[in-house]
């Protein structure tokens, strides 16, 4: 159970990334034959900012309660 919109919004990307992006990825490359990248998009400020830095010191209980490391989705998100 989440606190705020943006712990939820944070646990979502954190779900669709692990769950259908990455997994999807090697499928769609060998269709398409080249390689692809994901883009992760957000509409709510304080989560892109979060998401783009990698920190919320007031969300360092997350990885904790949720088991969601917000620098893995920065660098997931860049690579």
């Amino acid at each position: 159970m989440s606190h705020s919109t943006v712990e939820a919004e944070i646990i979502a990307t954190d779900q669709a990334i692990r769950i259908s992006g990455l997994p999807a990825l090697p499928l769609w490359e060998t269709i398409l034959d080249r390689t692809l990248s994901l883009d992760v998009c957000q509409d709510n400020q304080a989560t892109a900012r979060i998401m783009s830095t990698g920190r919320a010191p007031t969300l360092r209980h997350i990885g904790r309660t949720h088991c969601v490391s917000i620098y893995w989705q920065r660098e997931s998100d860049r690579s």
